[in-house]
């Protein structure tokens, strides 16, 4: 499945992906990349409700148990100024 690592100038990696064990992910591959690729902190950008839904999981409370640090940026739209690509001074939040 598709974790991709977007370039960054920020400390560390980010990468992207589809929702764990949701409709493009069905068997959970997704989440075992994240475990493999040793993901310490994932921002879902989707309410709990809204995983609930559509995974049947609730994502947040299986990365805390599992040792992620987890939180949820629901009502938000991620912006990236393409001059000078991503940066800690080019993300931000932004409430939808």
């Amino acid at each position: 499945m598709s974790v991709i690592a977007l370039p960054c100038d920020l400390p560390g990696r980010v990468f992207r992906s589809p929702m764990p064990f949701g409709q493009y992910d069905l068997h959970g591959e997704v989440y075992d990349r994240l475990c493999e690729e040793q993901i310490a902190v994932i921002v879902l950008l989707a309410s709990d409700e809204a995983c609930l839904h559509k995974t049947g999981r609730n994502l947040r409370a299986l990365y805390l148990e599992e040792g992620f640090q987890a939180s949820i940026m629901a009502s938000a739209t991620l912006v990236c100024n393409p001059a000078s690509g991503w940066s800690a001074s080019s993300l931000e939040a932004t409430p939808s």
